[in-house]
This record gives structure tokens, C-alpha cells and sequence, in this order.
């Protein structure tokens, strides 16, 4: 909740304040979604009804034509003074390559959800409940950039500036992983919450890990050194895969 958002003009980052971290845990002692998507919105919906006291309105609200569904709207509430307001959520992870910011499924860009969140979801909400007084995105992640290329200039004009940075290499570079740092794999939904409770591996170890998964998955691996630097490694024929 207090990073930095990933888009431009939308929810920036609040206070958590003090809560009961028992009523966390037991929101997810029976639900523990493996999507990261989904754990993103469990929390935000604890945060917003928990801490911020905020009234639930719509949740997950699908809406319809007479005959298909047209999309879902995330959080339709009644914050604290008592506007009726619509977020659309998300937390997603790019990899820039050559001007681009492309998910480690390489059919998933960042300017193609910038879009669809604006010109379809926003509205939707506004269509599908004309009464709401404000519309807003609350998008978080991370954008991942190659040692080649950490600083691209300019960046897109929808893209925070404060965003959070990780590091992506594909996997015939892994001589670039540091010697004296130690490795994690982040396994989903814990793509951005750090470290978890699993032993480190040394960096040797780490490129013998990878090497392996990579000869049977073309699936991207999410590590995390002792630092706290998020790197994905991602097999040779990203994002043509």
C-alpha cells in the first residue's frame, strides 16, 4: 500500500496505519489464492474495509449485456467521506525490452493494460453505475530492466516515475548473478512481497538451479538476492516464445 504506483495519475501510495494482524491471517487461514492478482485484491479489500473503514459496495461486479458479460469492476465503496468511488486494481511486473515493457508472458504489455484499464474499465464503471462520483486506478508493480539498458530515456508518459525497479537477464546470462549474494525463488503470489521463509542459495547454486529448470520449463523464475533485489530470469527466446 505505501509503494510507489506503477502508472501515473492514479492512487498513489497511503499510510497502513496500526491494524490487528490476527484478522489478516485469518482471511487467509482458508483462502490462499495462488494467483497474484487475486492475493493483491484480498489485500486491498482488507485494507480498504479493515484500516480505512471504508463501505464495501460491489465487489468483483460483473457486468452484462443482453448477451455476454462486458467486463468486471473490481471495487465499487464509500470511503471516508462518503463518495461513492470505483477502483480498478492490479499489480503487474514488465520487462523492458527495446522501448517496450512486456510481461514475462510475452502476450501481456504494459501499454496494452494502460489502455484497457482507461478507455474500457474506467468507463465501464461509470456505464454500469452512473452514480459514482469518482473513478480511479490503483495499479502497483514493478518494471524490470536489462543490465544493458537500466535507464531508458524517455520513459512512457503513463508510467510513474517513482516506480519500483528490478533487474531481468535471460538465461545464458547468468554469470551476471553476483558471487557474493544469495538467491531466493519467489514463488507466485509472493512476486512482491520479498523475502519469504525458504533457505538462500549461493550463486553457483542458484545457476545450477536454473540451468535445470530451463532445459525442461520455458516458465520465468522470480529470484530475490540478499539484498532485496528482484531479478527474473527468463529462457533465451523471450519474448518470442
Amino acid at each position: 500500500m505505501e509503494s510507489p504506483p506503477l502508472l501515473r495519475e492514479t492512487v498513489s501510495q497511503s499510510t497502513l496505519a496500526d491494524f490487528d494482524p490476527t484478522k489478516l491471517d485469518n482471511i487467509f487461514f482458508d483462502r490462499k489464492p495462488h494467483q497474484v492478482g487475486r492475493y493483491f485484491e484480498a489485500l486491498i479489500e482488507f485494507w480498504l474495509t479493515e484500516i480505512r473503514q471504508a463501505e464495501m459496495v460491489e465487489r468483483g461486479l460483473q457486468v452484462q449485456d443482453e448477451v455476454r458479460t462486458l467486463g468486471e469492476l473490481d471495487f465499487v465503496f464509500r470511503d471516508e467521506d462518503g463518495i461513492l468511488t470505483h477502483w480498478e486494481t492490479a499489480v503487474k511486473f514488465y520487462l523492458h525490452q527495446e522501448g517496450e515493457f512486456i510481461g514475462p508472458n510475452a502476450a501481456d504489455t504494459l501499454e496494452r493494460k494502460f489502455n484497457h484499464l482507461t478507455d474500457h474499465q474506467i468507463q465501464l464503471g461509470q456505464t454500469a453505475i452512473p452514480e459514482i462520483q469518482k473513478s480511479e486506478l490503483f495499479v502497483k508493480g514493478r518494471l524490470y530492466y536489462h543490465p544493458s539498458d537500466p535507464t531508458p530515456d524517455p520513459l512512457p508518459e503513463y508510467v510513474g516515475t517513482d516506480h519500483l525497479r528490478g533487474t531481468w537477464i535471460h538465461v545464458s546470462e547468468l554469470d551476471w548473478l553476483e558471487e557474493n549474494q544469495g538467491y531466493q525463488t519467489l514463488d507466485k503470489p509472493h512476486w512482491f512481497t520479498g523475502s519469504v521463509l525458504k533457505e538462500a542459495l549461493s550463486a553457483s547454486e542458484t545457476r545450477e538451479f536454473l540451468a535445470q529448470h530451463f532445459q525442461s520449463s520455458g516458465h520465468p523464475v522470480h529470484l530475490m538476492d540478499s539484498e532485496q533485489n528482484p531479478v527474473f530470469v527468463v529462457c533465451d527466446k523471450w519474448p518470442k516464445v
